[in-house]
């Protein structure tokens, strides 16, 4: 690896005070608020929304009332409904309990901070260029889908550190070459770093489930992803199965019914004009509603909601209709034909780099395939964004890799730091960023979203977004041309 020119060097020393000054900036405006007008999702001005839910979820259990009704909870000014793994609301809403309301969400925020320079950190030690080092952390912390998620009081912070961690210890697997990352139990091999990323998805978000058959052509990794599932299963049976986990469950023969029938779930519900749709109340207080909801919401697609940000909701509002769910699938599918092509590369280091490259592919399918798409769900591609940056710096990673693919999907990710035109869209018609909005019934934000009010706008506040995750879908895609050339070319022309 060459040695940094003066450029480099100069923007290695500069990176780190632009990392802090940029953070400390959104951390004052979640104090005031100066930032909210970029975001769409600001728009009721509930700070904390998807916060308080966590603490309030643990509170219900102690009060022998379900961790998913929301409603009947006693924790903070308002929330958004729970609607992670039960188990979350134990391990982490049990210690944010012990808080007061608002000094438990700044308890969570610098939490969240730290673990995003911890991510950083992690993968920065996979290149030895400076500057692409420092500029991990001003990737990991500073972007306005970061801001967002620490606005909402977001978990998915976890799901963010999960993606880190399975990626630094694929990349320390690939270029590191060392057993330093890795426990032996008996003839067993077991790796910490992926079981804690592996876990820290299953019980918050369990987003990285579509990388598991690419993860699984590892053969170091099997071990350890058998047993992270096996925790898993029982650890959710036992959410499912125990009435003092489970207080308010629907029983055996509700959620068979469920399943063969998910239009069960749902009821009606009109406010005025508009008619809108939720889940039966008698579902939601049942644990089994965190996978029936994943479920029930693969095939849910609304293009015209205004918070959701995928390609797919792009393509359809653009189309102006939805087209066919197989059409949005299209990179997943790739992304699993490619997973299993990983299993017939003999050589270790090429598989390696097959498998790296697929994992990227199936987290980015999360925005290209799947319809429910937050602003702040972006966050999750930047561990892949700064491993990419890491690895075009790195002579190893560009024979792995090639030189164009990391390139083309760094410059869509770049594209990810430039806030939304919503803020050229704003109508003071619909009373936007005001406090009284936040006292409104939580009810008010479905029906105000299906009401279509920045219909006509969508495709240029979503263009943005939808052209970066197009550019970062473009660039992984010929760097899996390049990993598989490379992987199949030994054992079939050698």
């Amino acid at each position: 690896m060459p040695a940094p020119d003066r450029f480099e060097a100069r923007l290695a020393r500069v990176l780190p005070f632009v990392t802090a000054a940029c953070f400390a900036v959104m951390l004052l405006s979640l104090q005031f608020g100066f930032l909210d007008r970029f975001f769409v999702t600001t728009w009721h001005g509930r700070l904390a929304f998807d916060y308080f839910s966590v603490p309030r979820a643990f509170v219900n259990l102690c009060r022998g009332v379900s961790v998913f009704a929301t409603p009947d909870g006693q924790y903070g000014p308002y929330a958004s409904w729970y609607p992670y793994h039960p188990a979350l609301a134990v391990w982490l809403g049990g210690p944010l309990s012990l808080f007061k309301p608002w000094t438990g969400y700044a308890a969570f925020v610098a939490l969240s901070g730290t673990l995003l320079y911890f991510c950083a950190r992690l993968l920065g030690r996979f290149t030895d260029n400076p500057a692409a080092r420092q500029a991990g952390y001003f990737i990991l912390m500073c972007s306005p889908a970061a801001y967002l998620m620490l606005w909402c009081g977001q978990m998915h912070v976890f799901t963010v550190v999960s993606a880190a961690l399975i990626m630094a210890d694929l990349l320390d697997l690939l270029l590191v070459k060392t057993a330093r990352w890795n426990w032996r139990i008996g003839r067993y091999e077991l790796r910490p770093v992926l079981l804690a990323g592996l876990l820290l998805s299953l019980f918050s978000k369990p987003v990285l489930l579509l990388i598991l058959p690419a993860l699984f052509a590892v053969p170091g990794y099997r071990a350890t992803l058998l047993g992270g599932g096996a925790v898993y299963a029982l650890v959710s049976v036992l959410f499912v199965l125990l009435p003092r986990l489970n207080p308010q469950g629907i029983g055996f023969d509700g959620l068979v019914s469920a399943l063969l029938d998910p239009k069960t779930l749902f009821r009606p519900e009109k406010s005025g004009d508009i008619v809108f749709y939720t889940y039966k109340m008698e579902f939601v207080r049942d644990n089994a509603i965190h996978w029936l909801n994943m479920k029930s919401r693969s095939g849910f697609f609304e293009p015209e909601h205004m918070e959701f940000f995928s390609l797919s909701a792009f393509l359809a509002h653009l189309a102006g209709r939805p087209l066919s769910q197989r059409v949005y699938m299209l990179p997943v599918y790739l992304m699993l034909v490619l997973s299993g092509g990983c299993y017939f590369i003999k050589n270790a280091e090429k598989r390696l780099a097959c498998v790296i490259t697929v994992c990227a592919l199936g987290l980015l399918g999360f925005y290209t395939s799947y319809a429910v798409v937050y602003e702040y769900h972006f966050v999750t591609l930047m561990p892949v964004l700064a491993a990419m940056l890491g690895l075009g710096y790195s002579r190893r990673g560009r024979a792995a890799f090639g030189v164009y693919g990391p390139a083309v999907f760094c410059a869509g990710g770049a594209l990810l730091f430039a806030p939304t035109s919503y803020y050229w869209f704003l109508n003071p018609a619909y009373g936007f960023h005001r406090p009284e909005l936040a006292l409104l019934s939580p009810v008010y934000i479905p029906v105000f979203l299906s009401g279509g009010v920045y219909d006509w706008a969508l495709d240029y506040i979503r263009v943005l977004r939808a052209v970066a995750v197009a550019g970062m879908l473009a660039g992984l895609l010929i760097a899996a041309r390049h990993t598989f050339a490379e992987g199949f070319k030994k054992e079939f022309y050698e």
